[in-house]
């Protein structure tokens, strides 16, 4: 069982239904996915190794958007302090945002993050998680699954990849070249995770 940090006012509260609502719109969230955010979205393991990789997860992403009543006192992000960090740390914000990852990522058409990796050392709180630099941890809608594989989507290969697709190198991206299969399930994952 995973053991997560007590982050006291930092808790991105419950997850937003109506969130969950408009994301299922594109992607239809896992149910193992779905009970598990029931008291852990948006929570950052104490240590979130993924046993027989050099992985560690960050942070679990939240169900949350610019219209959720979070809980607490209002935590500007550092970049744009008209946004609550926790805000930022979203699903929706990394994939329906205009940034790198975001375009990388092709607005969560088939692959939706819900977790962010450590780079190196540096935990996913310290970064800008919407930069070409840091790699998530993905479901992958290719074959429309009800419990999706769960994959490491590697961010540079990603844009570069991407760039090559936008430029019209390419006519379609090769997912295979910018994610690393890590798990049958969400379920599976949560088996790896310490």
């Amino acid at each position: 069982m995973i053991e997560f940090v007590d982050e006291g006012n930092a808790s991105v509260g419950a997850p937003d239904k109506r969130v969950i609502k408009q994301i299922s719109k594109t992607q239809s969230l896992p149910p193992s996915f779905l009970s598990f955010c029931e008291t852990n979205h948006g929570k950052t393991p104490k240590r979130g190794k993924i046993k027989g990789t050099k992985l560690r997860i960050g942070r679990f992403l939240s169900l949350v958007d610019d219209k959720s009543k979070l809980p607490g006192p209002f935590r500007p992000h550092f970049e744009d302090s008209s946004v609550d960090e926790r805000v930022m740390r979203g699903i929706s914000a990394v994939i329906g945002y205009e940034s790198a990852t975001s375009r990388a990522l092709y607005y969560g058409e088939r692959l939706l993050p819900f977790a962010v990796l450590y780079c190196g050392d540096e935990h996913p709180d310290e970064m800008c998680i919407d930069r070409y630099y840091v790699d998530f941890l993905c479901f992958d809608f290719e074959k429309k699954p009800i419990e999706p594989p769960v994959v490491v989507w590697h961010s540079e290969k990603a844009n570069k990849e991407f760039f090559k697709y936008d430029e019209g190198k390419i006519e379609e991206p090769n997912y295979k070249k910018f994610t690393t299969p890590l798990a049958k399930s969400f379920a599976e994952l949560l088996e790896l995770v310490d």
